[in-house]
């Protein structure tokens, strides 16, 4: 594909996203809500003897107000595993980002620490994914081949994602939490989050290793907290409630 000014801070900014902390939710207490940098959605955290092997969510690629962000933001939508307290996140989602006032979108998953991979269509010449096409995404972990299963279908365009990966070289991946999230990523330093107006996720579902399923509500085998992304005091967009365990709603306040 032809690198386009906008594709080369894109690139740049994954490359940093891949050297960069990890910006999970810091917890705040049982049923409280987290705050975090870059987080805002929900996440469930496991009970000490318990373990996650799924999580999945449907929602449209927010389309980004970039007349209304600062010259490069991002807001990006997501499922993962681990990430709340550890060291790894195994997530796939979406990506709605302003470059000098032009917006872009693409889909990835990643490994991390290791590198984000970013999705193409079949052709190779696009990213395949455009504002409003309607996203699957589900990440599962495979105990018997020890991988993560990471999968994401635009059911406008067909651009799929379909990866099997190990954990991290010298990083251990423990299933302790899951996630659906609305991120403002940290890239050596927190981005400012794109204008998205509202991003709205559904049919949300949780499962545990022994098979027990749910979704984002509590239970006796895991805790589901809100989180806000809040800087310097500011709110920069929250959750609003769940419904039914399987949807809620994210708003947009601020860029930074």
């Amino acid at each position: 594909m032809k690198r386009t000014r906008s594709g080369a801070v894109i690139a740049a900014v994954l490359l940093a996203l891949a050297l960069s902390g990890s910006a999970g939710a810091a917890p705040a207490g049982a049923q409280r809500t987290l705050s975090s940098p870059s987080w805002s959605g929900y996440v469930a955290g496991a009970c000490v003897t318990c373990k996650f092997r799924y999580v999945a969510a449907t929602w449209r690629l927010p389309a980004v107000d970039c007349a209304k962000s600062p010259p490069v933001a991002w807001a990006e939508a997501w499922v993962g595993l681990d990430g709340e307290t550890s060291g790894s996140v195994e997530q796939v989602g979406t990506a709605s980002v302003c470059t000098n006032g032009q917006p872009s979108y693409f889909a990835w998953y990643q490994m991390y620490p290791d590198a984000p991979v970013v999705a193409y269509n079949a052709a190779r010449t696009s990213y395949g994914v455009n504002p409003g096409d309607l996203i699957t995404a589900s990440v599962y972990y495979d105990a018997a081949a020890n991988r993560w299963q990471l999968a994401l279908e635009d059911h406008a365009t067909g651009t799929a994602i379909a990866a099997s990966q190990p954990c991290p070289a010298h990083i251990q991946c423990d299933n302790a939490s899951a996630e659906v999230i609305m991120e403002a990523p940290n890239a050596g330093a927190n981005l400012p989050l794109a204008d998205f107006g509202t991003g709205t996720f559904t049919s949300i579902r949780v499962t545990s290793r022994n098979g027990i399923r749910g979704g984002m509500a509590s239970n006796r085998l895991w805790t589901v907290y809100p989180v806000d992304l809040v800087r310097g005091g500011v709110t920069l967009t929250a959750p609003g409630p769940v419904r039914a365990g399987t949807a809620f709603t994210d708003t947009w306040h601020a860029a930074q």
